[in-house]
C-alpha cells in the first residue's frame, strides 16, 4: 500500500480527538498559523517515508507507520533543590500513529542518551516545579502546568502530544549529543534531537572581507537551547581558522527570537573583545572568547531605533553589520587588497570595502566611486556615498549635492551626512548653500543631519532654522545648538518654554536649568515657580532647587506635600535641603500617614532643620519592623549625637526583638563611641540571645577599631605573631597612652606579660581590660591561667567556673577552660606539699578532658593546636586526650567514654 499523502494526514488531524484538531473557523489568525506550521512539519516527516525520500524507518506491511516528532525541546539548567545545579531536558513529543492499531506509550519505553550516558523519564522534582522557561516564539511554559508521561495511548490514525522530562544531566558549557529512543515491540524509534534542532535552525555560513576574515552565520529558522550549541560550534571552527570577526544574521524568513536567547546573544556581542572574562549564560553554551568581534543583524521583533540604542554591535541589516565589523580592517589593509575587495564579486565584501576603506583609494578611483553612487544595489550606492566624504574635489561634492537634491531616502540623507562629516570646507560651504535655498521640509531634513555632526560652522544655520516662522521644531537641533553655543541661545530657549510641544519645552527647560549663568538660572527658576503652582515638580526642577536653594519654592513645595500623594519622597528630600523650621509642622502632622520609605525621608528632613519633634519620632521609629525606617532613624540619631539620642538608641537596642534593629542601633552606638554609648553596648552584650550578643560584640570591636590608638594595637598584634614580645609591649603601651578604654590593648599587653612570665602585671592588665569589657571570653580564661601560674590555683579555677554561664555555647571558651584546668593539674602535680593533691589532680584532669570534649562538640576542630599547646601538656599523654584528637581528625570514629570522677 502506498504511503499516506499529506492530504490524508490533514484528514487525520481533523478527526483526531484532542491534539491535532484544527480550530473552528472563527479562531484567530495566530492559532490558524500555528496549526498550519505544525502540519507542515508533519508533512515534512512524511516525505521521509515516501519511496525515494530520505532514510527513515521501513514501512510496515500494512502500509502505515509510526512517527515521533519533537515539537518543543528545552535543555535547561536548575540551581534549586538539594541536588544543586543540574541540567535537564524537557521535550514535548508529537506521536503520529499512522497504523490501524492503537499505540500504547509507557515512560519505561523512553530513554535519553546524552553524551553516551543513559537517562530515564522521571517526574519533575517538586522543588523545581515552580520554575518556567521561555520557548521559541516567546511562549512562557511553567513546569507546574506540565504533566509528564506515565502511560498513554495513541489511537489508530491519530496524533497525541506527550511531555517527557529527563533530569540529572551533568552541567557543562557545551550542548551534549541528545538522542531519545522509544522501544517498540518489533523495532525502536530513535530521534536525534541535535539533528532535528539543527534542521529548525536552517543555518548557512558565508565568508566575506579580506581573505575571508569575516564569518557570517545566516539563520533562517529558530534558535533554541540545543541548536545554540551548533552556533557556538561554527563560531569556534571559524575562530580556529583565524576568523575572529563574525556576524549572526537573521534572514527575512527567520522566526522570532525568545527573550533569553536575545539576552544571551546581545550580552555576548557586547562583551566579546571588550571584557577579558565572559560570563556564561546558562543554559546556553559559552561563545568562544577567541573571537574579537561579534555583531548581530536583523534580529526579528526589534525596531531599528532600539537596535541602535542597545549596542553598537546590534544592527538593522546585514550591510551595516558588515561595514561595522570590517571598518577597522579596511583602515589598515594593504592598498592592493583594498582595491581587490572594492571590485570583489562578493556583495558583502564589496560593500564593507567601499564604506570602510573607500576614503583610502587614490584620486584616480574617484570617477569609479561617482558611478557607483548610482548602482542598482542600494547598499553599494550608500557605501560609495559614504566613501565620497573623504574626497575634497569638486566632482565628489557635486555628486553628493546631486543626491541631496534627489530627495531619495535613505540615500539623500547619506549624502547629507557625507557632506556634513567631511573634513573639507568645500563640502561644508556647499551644504550651507543648499540649506539656504531649500524648502522648509528640505531644510528640516538637512538640519536634522547637521545635529549629528555639531560644528561651530552650523550654529548660525541651525539658529536661523529654529527662529524662522512656521518651521518644524526639532529637539535634536536645539540640543546640538545648546552644545555649540550661540549669542541668541538663551532668548531662544526662553521663547521655547512657551511652546505647545511638550518635548521641546522640557528640553529647553533642561538646558536652561543645567546652565550656570544668571540669566539662564533666573528664567529656569521663574518657570519652576509657575509650574509648582499647578503641578508637581520634575526631577530637573528639584535638582535646580537643590542647587539654588531659592526660598520662594519652600511654601509651594509644602503645599504640594500637603495636598498631593505623588512625588512625596522627592519633595521631602528637597525640603530637607532647602527648607527651614517652617517645614517641620506639616511633616509631623502627616508623618503617620506616610509610607515607610517616605517616613525615612521625613525623619531626615526633620533632622536637617533641627525639629524638636525629631527625636520623639526617631525613637519611635527604631522599633519599626521596616529595616529602611530603622536604618534612617538610627543614622539620624547617630548624626544627632546628643545624650538623648544615645539613650534612645540604647533603649531600642535593649528592648528590640529584631535582628535588623540590633544591627542598626548597635552600629550607631559604636560609631558614636562615647563612654555612655559603649556602656550601653556592654550592657546589651549580657543578653541571653546569642545572636544579639554576636551583633553587639561585633559593634564593640568596631568601636575599638575606630580609636586613634588602634593602629598601635594592630602593629602589636603583628609583632606578637613574630614573637617579638618587647616590641609588641611597646606598641601596646603607645596604644594605651592614647586611649585608656582600649580593652584590646589591655588584653594584648596582658598576654605579652604572660608570655614573659610577668604574672602580677599580666593579671592587673587583664583586670583593667575586664573592667571595660567583662565578657571577653579569651580575657576571662587568660586571667584564670595567669592566676593559676601565679600559684593562686583555686582562684583561677573558681574564676573560670563562675564565668562559664556567660559562654555556654562558646567553643573557644570551653577550649581555653580546658587549658586552665590542665595548667592547674600541672601545678598540683609539681607541688608535693599541695593539700589534697591526688584528689585535686584527678578533678582538674577530668575537668580538662570534659571541657575539651565540650569544645569539640561546639565545633572546635584545631587538633594541631591541641597537640602543640603548652597549656595542655599535662594531659597530652593521656589516652583520653588522644581519643579526643582522633575524634576531631575522624568525626566518624567512636567516642571514648569519659572517666569516672571520684
Amino acid at each position: 500500500m502506498r504511503p499516506i499523502p499529506a492530504s490524508c494526514l490533514l484528514l487525520i488531524a481533523l478527526t483526531a480527538p484532542g491534539v491535532g484538531r484544527l480550530p473552528a473557523q472563527d479562531a484567530d489568525d495566530a492559532d490558524l498559523r500555528a496549526v498550519r506550521q505544525r502540519l507542515e512539519r508533519i508533512e515534512k516527516e512524511l516525505q521521509r517515508l515516501r519511496p525515494g525520500g530520505e532514510t527513515g524507518p521501513e514501512l510496515k506491511s500494512a502500509g502505515f507507520a509510526r512517527r515521533v516528532l519533537p515539537e518543543t525541546v528545552h535543555l535547561g539548567v536548575s540551581s534549586s533543590g538539594r541536588s544543586g545545579r543540574q541540567r535537564y531536558l524537557l521535550t514535548r513529543l508529537l506521536f503520529v500513529n499512522l497504523t490501524d492499531r492503537d499505540w500504547t506509550l509507557d515512560r519505561d519505553r523512553l530513554q535519553l542518551k546524552a553524551d553516551g550516558q543513559t537517562f530515564s523519564v522521571t517526574e519533575i522534582p517538586k522543588d523545581r516545579r515552580f520554575q518556567s522557561f521561555v520557548a521559541p516564539g516567546n511562549q512562557t511554559i511553567r513546569l507546574q502546568s506540565i504533566s509528564i508521561l506515565e502511560t498513554a495511548a495513541v489511537p489508530a490514525m491519530r496524533t497525541r502530544n506527550v511531555w517527557v522530562y529527563f533530569g540529572g544531566l551533568p552541567v557543562g558549557n557545551h550542548v551534549p549529543s541528545l538522542v531519545v529512543t522509544i522501544a517498540g515491540d518489533a523495532r525502536s524509534i530513535s530521534i536525534d534531537l541535535n539533528q532535528r534542532s539543527d534542521e529548525d535552525l536552517r543555518l548557512e555560513v558565508e565568508r566575506a572581507g579580506p581573505r575571508g576574515s569575516l564569518g557570517i552565520l545566516h539563520i533562517g529558522g529558530v534558535i533554541d537551547t540545543i541548536n545554540a550549541g551548533t552556533i557556538v560550534r561554527v563560531l569556534s571552527e571559524l575562530a580556529a581558522q583565524q576568523v575572529v570577526r563574525a556576524i549572526i544574521h537573521w534572514t527575512d524568513n527567520a522566526e522570532s527570537v525568545s527573550m533569553p536567547t536575545r539576552n544571551w546573544l546581545t550580552k555576548a556581542a557586547a562583551s566579546i573583545g571588550v571584557q577579558t572574562t565572559i560570563r556564561n549564560s546558562l543554559p546556553y553554551p559559552s561563545i568562544p572568547a577567541s573571537l574579537r568581534e561579534l555583531h548581530l543583524a536583523g534580529i526579528p521583533g526589534t525596531d531599528s531605533s532600539r537596535r541602535k540604542a542597545a549596542s553598537p554591535r546590534i544592527h538593522e541589516n546585514l550591510e551595516d553589520a558588515a561595514i561595522a565589523a570590517l571598518s577597522s580592517v579596511y583602515e589598515r589593509v594593504p592598498l592592493p587588497e583594498l582595491i581587490h575587495d572594492v571590485q570583489s564579486d562578493n556583495r558583502m565584501t564589496r560593500v564593507a570595502a567601499l564604506a570602510g576603506g573607500g576614503g583610502r583609494l587614490p584620486d584616480k578611483f574617484l570617477p569609479t566611486l561617482v558611478v557607483l553612487t548610482d548602482d542598482e544595489d542600494v547598499a553599494i550606492q550608500r557605501a560609495a556615498i559614504r566613501a565620497l566624504k573623504h574626497f575634497g574635489r569638486q566632482q565628489a561634492v557635486d555628486k553628493l549635492l546631486d543626491h541631496v537634491r534627489r530627495n531619495n531616502e535613505p540615500v539623500s540623507s547619506d549624502a547629507i551626512r557625507s557632506l556634513a562629516g567631511s573634513r573639507y570646507a568645500i563640502a561644508h560651504e556647499a551644504l550651507l548653500d543648499v540649506l539656504a535655498n531649500e524648502t522648509p521640509a528640505g531644510r528640516a531634513r538637512i538640519v536634522r543631519v547637521l545635529a549629528e555632526y555639531p560644528r561651530p560652522a552650523w550654529a548660525q544655520a541651525m539658529y536661523e532654522y529654529l527662529v524662522a516662522p512656521g518651521t518644524e521644531p526639532i529637539p535634536e537641533v536645539l540640543t546640538a545648538l545648546s552644545r555649540m553655543g550661540h549669542p541668541g541661545l538663551v532668548p531662544l530657549l526662553e521663547r521655547t518654554l512657551t511652546s505647545t510641544n511638550a518635548r521641546l519645552r522640557d528640553l529647553a527647560f533642561d538646558v536652561l536649568a543645567g546652565r550656570s549663568d544668571l540669566d539662564s538660572e533666573r528664567i529656569a527658576m521663574d518657570f519652576t515657580l509657575k509650574h509648582l503652582q499647578r503641578e508637581a515638580p520634575t526631577a530637573t526642577m528639584l535638582r535646580l532647587l537643590n542647587r539654588t536653594r531659592d526660598q520662594r519654592a519652600v511654601p509651594l513645595l509644602i503645599r504640594r506635600f500637603e495636598t498631593s500623594r505623588s512625588d512625596t519622597k522627592a519633595i521631602l528630600s528637597t525640603l530637607a535641603q532647602i527648607g527651614d523650621q517652617t517645614i517641620a509642622a506639616p511633616i509631623v502632622r502627616r508623618f503617620e500617614q506616610l509610607q515607610d520609605s517616605e517616613q525615612s525621608d521625613a525623619l531626615e528632613a526633620l533632622a536637617a532643620v533641627g525639629s524638636a519633634e525629631y527625636r520623639h519620632l526617631a525613637g519611635k521609629s527604631l522599633h519599626s519592623k521596616q529595616s529602611s525606617l530603622v536604618r534612617a532613624a538610627a543614622a539620624g540619631l547617630q548624626n544627632d549625637g546628643s545624650p538623648q539620642a544615645v539613650q534612645l538608641l540604647g533603649k531600642a537596642l535593649l528592648e528590640s526583638g529584631s535582628r535588623t534593629g540590633w544591627q542598626h542601633t548597635a552600629s550607631a552606638l559604636a560609631m558614636l563611641g562615647t563612654p555612655d554609648a559603649l556602656a550601653l553596648l556592654h550592657k546589651a552584650r549580657e543578653s541571653s540571645d546569642s545572636t544579639k550578643r554576636s551583633v553587639v560584640i561585633n559593634a564593640i570591636r568596631s568601636a575599638q577599631r575606630r580609636s586613634p590608638g588602634y593602629a598601635y594595637v594592630f602593629q602589636a598584634q603583628q609583632a606578637r605573631k613574630q614573637e617579638k614580645w618587647k616590641q609588641a609591649r611597646e606598641f601596646y603601651d603607645q596604644a594605651l597612652a592614647i586611649d585608656q578604654r582600649l580593652s584590646d590593648a589591655w588584653f594584648g599587653r596582658a598576654a605579652v606579660r604572660l608570655e614573659q612570665r610577668d604574672l602580677r602585671n599580666a593579671i592587673a592588665d587583664f583586670e583593667r581590660g575586664l573592667a571595660i569589657d567583662p565578657l571577653n571570653s579569651t580575657a576571662v580564661t587568660g586571667r584564670a591561667v595567669a592566676l593559676v601560674m601565679d600559684g593562686r590555683i583555686d582562684d583561677g579555677v573558681r574564676f573560670v567556673e563562675q564565668s562559664r554561664e556567660h559562654f555556654e555555647r562558646d567553643a573557644v571558651y570551653a577550649y581555653n577552660s580546658a587549658c586552665v584546668y590542665a595548667c592547674a593539674l600541672d601545678a598540683v602535680e609539681r607541688d608535693d606539699q599541695a593539700d589534697d593533691r591526688d584528689q585535686r589532680a584527678l578533678r582538674y584532669r577530668n575537668a580538662a578532658l570534659s571541657e575539651l570534649r565540650r569544645a569539640v562538640e561546639r565545633g572546635f576542630r584545631r587538633f594541631d593546636v591541641m597537640q602543640q599547646d603548652e597549656d595542655l601538656k599535662a594531659i597530652h599523654t593521656l589516652p583520653e586526650f588522644k581519643a579526643i584528637v582522633k575524634q576531631v581528625e575522624n568525626p566518624d570514629a567512636p567516642e571514648s567514654e569519659p572517666p569516672d570522677e571520684r
